[in-house]
């Protein structure tokens, strides 16, 4: 075993599991800095306060709502475009996707009633009756 190329040294403590440490207490919590959207949470309820600690803490909730806004993140031109297609167009979408199931539920229900093919004799999509 003197050819250092034939066997694997171990450095570590015998028994020792790997990630285990012995004094088996709790990992200590890291404060989390708080971020720009974040609101500030107060313990205390607003009856409790005086009129100055209300007042300097509305101004402070004023301050951070008013900074969200004038930070607010800028929305792509994808996004902006599909968003406002969905809320001009997305009612006539969903009634014409529920007209359609309705019909075809419809034209089941005839079908399961009056046996196969009735329903093409009382409607058929797309073609015009003729006179």
């Amino acid at each position: 075993m003197s050819d250092p190329d034939k066997f694997l040294e171990h450095f570590g403590i015998k028994g020792m599991h790997w990630g285990v440490r012995k004094s088996g207490g709790a990992t200590p919590v890291v404060a989390k800095k708080p971020n720009s959207t974040e609101r500030t949470k107060y313990k205390t309820a607003p009856a409790k306060l005086s009129d100055d600690e209300l007042t300097r803490r509305i101004t402070r909730l004023e301050r951070e709502k008013r900074y969200n806004d004038l930070n607010a993140k800028t929305v792509f031109k994808g996004k902006k475009l599909a968003t406002d297609m969905l809320e001009q167009n997305g009612k006539q979408i969903v009634s014409a996707a529920v007209f359609g199931a309705g019909m075809f539920a419809v034209k089941m229900a005839i079908d399961k009633i009056w046996g196969e093919g009735t329903s093409d004799k009382v409607y058929s999509p797309g073609k015009k009756k003729k006179d």
